[in-house]
C-alpha cells in the first residue's frame, strides 16, 4: 500500500535559508572569509603596484639603449673577457 504524505514547507526556514545566500551576505562575508595570510598578500600587492607606479614615473626621461650600442656593448665584452661567441646559450 501507498501512503501518501504532506510536505509542509515552513516559509521561515526559507527565507532564512536564502538570505543565507543572497548576493549581498555573500559580500559581507568575502572579507571577513579571507585568512590572514591573504589579507597581508593583499596588501603587500597594493604596496608593491604603487611602488611601481611611482618607480615608473621618476624613469621617463630615461632611454632604452639602441640595438647598435647593445651590440658594441656585447663586442666590447667578448675582447675584454677573452673568449669569442660560440652562438651556444
Amino acid at each position: 500500500m501507498l501512503s501518501f504524505s504532506k510536505t509542509i514547507q515552513s516559509p521561515v526556514l526559507s527565507k532564512t535559508f536564502a538570505r543565507g545566500f543572497s548576493s549581498s551576505v555573500l559580500v559581507r562575508t568575502k572579507h571577513a572569509s579571507k585568512d590572514p595570510e591573504q589579507r597581508m598578500f593583499d596588501r603587500n600587492k597594493k604596496k608593491l603596484e604603487k611602488l611601481e607606479r611611482e618607480g615608473h614615473e621618476l624613469e621617463k626621461d630615461l632611454k632604452r639603449p639602441g640595438v647598435s650600442s647593445l651590440k658594441k656593448k656585447g663586442e666590447r665584452a667578448q675582447i675584454e673577457q677573452g673568449r669569442p661567441d660560440d652562438g651556444v646559450y
